[in-house]
C-alpha cells in the first residue's frame, strides 16, 4: 500500500471523537508518517511457518499463548481442509489434523483452552475438538448453509456462529441447543463477543453491523456505514470501541475500509479508507494497536490512542486473510493465500507508552 492509498476521515461525536483515542472531530491527516517517526513502533518478522498445502484463512491463539491454531484449505477443493497447531515459542508444528472437507474459515479456542471450534466453507456444521487429543467431541448442526465465523463467550458457556443462511446462532454448550438471532438480510460473515460477554456484534453482506443483547437475543442497534460487505469485527479490550473491516466486493480487488464505532452511542468515529479490501482486523490486548490484513498482501498497524498509522508489514506474497494477537500482545500472527503463517515480534508496540 503506497502513501496515498490510505486516507483518514475522523467523523467524531458532537464534542469528541473515538473514546480512548485522540482523533479530533473532522480531523484529516497524512496517511503515513516519515520512517523516522515510526521507529518506536517497529515490528520484526520472527519466523515464517510453512507446511500448509493451501491458503490459510483463520488463526487463533490459545488463552495461555503457547499454541497457535491455523486453519487452511480451498473453498471449492474437496479434502483440502486442515488445522495445524503450532508451538508459539519454538515454531514447531505440534500436530495437524483434518477437520473439514474444505477451507477452514473460522477457529476459536474456548476460554479454558481445552476445546477448539472450527467452521468450514460450504459446510453447515460446527465441529468441536479436544485440543490435547485432536479428537472430534461434538458436531453442532442447525445452520442450513456455510458457517463463516465462530466465537466463544468469555465465560465459555456459549458459542456464537454466523451463517450464510442470514442467521446468527447462540449455542448453549451444556445442552447443545441454539437460539437463533434474525435480522441480517444477507449472508453473515463475522461476529465477536464484547469483553463482558453481554453484547454480540455481527456483520455481513447486507453492509450492516448488528449489536445483539446476549441475554435476550434481541437486536440493540444496527450500524450502517460500510459501502460493501462487513468482513470482520473486533471489540477493543475495554469494550468501548468496535472495529469493523470490509470491502465493496470481498471477492474482487475493490476499495475497502476499517471503521471505528463508539459502542455506547453507535456512532461512527473514524473511517480508514483502503484501495483494496480488508478482510481481517484485531486489537492488541492493551487496546493500543489495531492491526488489519489486506488484499494488497500487507498488514497495517494503527495506533488507536494517537490516531495514526504506524507501520506496514510486508512479506506475504498473496492476500492476508487473517491476523491475531497473542494474549500478552508481544506477538502478531498473520495468515495468507500464500499458504504460510508469519509470526511478528511486537515488543515495541507493547512498551510504546512506558
Amino acid at each position: 500500500m503506497r502513501l496515498h492509498r490510505l486516507s483518514i476521515l475522523a467523523v467524531g461525536l458532537a464534542a469528541s471523537a473515538c473514546p480512548g483515542c485522540s482523533c479530533p472531530q473532522g480531523h484529516e491527516q497524512p496517511a503515513r508518517q516519515e520512517p523516522a517517526a515510526l521507529a518506536s513502533w517497529h515490528a520484526r518478522l520472527r519466523r515464517t511457518l510453512p507446511g500448509h498445502a493451501h491458503s490459510v484463512w483463520s488463526l487463533a491463539f490459545s488463552p495461555d499463548g503457547t499454541t497457535l491454531a491455523a486453519g487452511a484449505g480451498e473453498p471449492v477443493l474437496d479434502n483440502s481442509g486442515a488445522v495445524r497447531l503450532w508451538d508459539v515459542a519454538g515454531g514447531k508444528n505440534r500436530t495437524a489434523f483434518k477437520v473439514h472437507t474444505r477451507a477452514v474459515w473460522a477457529l476459536a479456542f474456548s476460554p479454558d483452552g481445552r476445546t477448539l471450534a472450527s467452521a468450514s466453507a460450504f459446510d453447515a456444521t460446527i465441529n468441536l475438538w479436544n485440543v490435547a487429543g485432536g479428537t472430534n467431541t461434538a458436531t453442532l448442526k442447525g445452520h442450513t448453509k456455510t458457517v463463516a465465523a465462530v466465537a466463544f463467550s468469555p465465560d465459555g458457556k456459549l458459542l456464537a456462529s454466523a451463517g450464510w443462511d442470514k442467521t446468527v446462532k447462540l449455542w448453549h454448550l451444556d445442552s447443545g441447543n441454539p437460539a437463533t438471532l434474525q435480522g441480517h438480510t444477507d449472508k453473515v460473515y463475522c461476529l465477536a463477543f464484547s469483553p463482558d460477554g453481554k453484547t454480540l456484534a455481527s456483520g455481513g453482506k447486507d453492509k450492516t453491523i448488528r449489536l445483539w443483547d446476549v441475554a435476550t437475543g434481541r437486536e440493540k442497534v444496527s450500524l450502517r456505514g460500510h459501502a460493501g460487505a462487513a468482513l470482520c469485527v473486533a471489540f477493543s479490550p475495554d469494550g468501548s470501541i468496535l472495529a469493523s473491516s470490509g470491502a465493496a466486493n470481498p471477492f474482487l480487488h475493490q476499495p475497502g475500509e476499517v471503521i471505528l464505532w463508539d459502542v455506547q452511542t453507535g456512532k461512527k468515529t473514524a473511517s480508514l479508507k483502503e484501495q483494496t479490501g480488508v478482510s481481517s482486523v484485531a486489537f492488541s490486548p492493551d487496546g493500543r494497536a489495531l492491526a488489519w490484513g489486506g488484499d494488497d498482501n500487507t498488514i497495517q498497524l494503527w495506533d488507536v490512542k494517537a490516531c495514526k498509522h504506524t507501520a506496514t508489514l510486508k512479506g506475504h506474497s498473496d492476500k492476508v486473510y487473517c491476523v491475531a494477537f497473542s494474549p500478552d500482545g508481544t506477538t502478531l500472527a498473520s495468515g495468507s493465500g500464500d499458504k504460510t503463517v508469519r509470526v511478528w515480534d511486537m515488543p515495541a508496540a507493547r512498551q510504546a507508552d512506558e
